[in-house]
């Protein structure tokens, strides 16, 4: 799980640097987002979401993490990211 993860968000990085203007980025932050609140790496997860939000925050997947951070509140509590 762990290498699955680790790859994942290598993959997101490398698509955030390459093409940051275009919709894929702020997919691939989110994406970052979830594959370290899966590892429980809480500062590295708040970092990611951060980013998402000032540098993206008029995208979908910006929206869909307020969401998440505001519905599921519960669900990154329980994976230690506790917003």
């Amino acid at each position: 799980n762990f290498d699955m993860h680790n790859s994942a968000i290598m993959i997101f990085e490398d698509v955030v640097s390459r093409y940051p203007e275009t919709s894929w980025a702020p997919r691939a932050l989110l994406g970052i987002y979830h594959s370290y609140v899966s590892l429980g790496w809480v500062p590295e997860a708040e970092e990611a979401s951060a980013r998402l939000l000032a540098e993206y925050p008029e995208s979908e997947p910006a929206r869909q993490l307020r969401a998440e951070m505001g519905e599921g509140a519960e669900s990154t509590r329980e994976a230690g990211v506790d917003r």
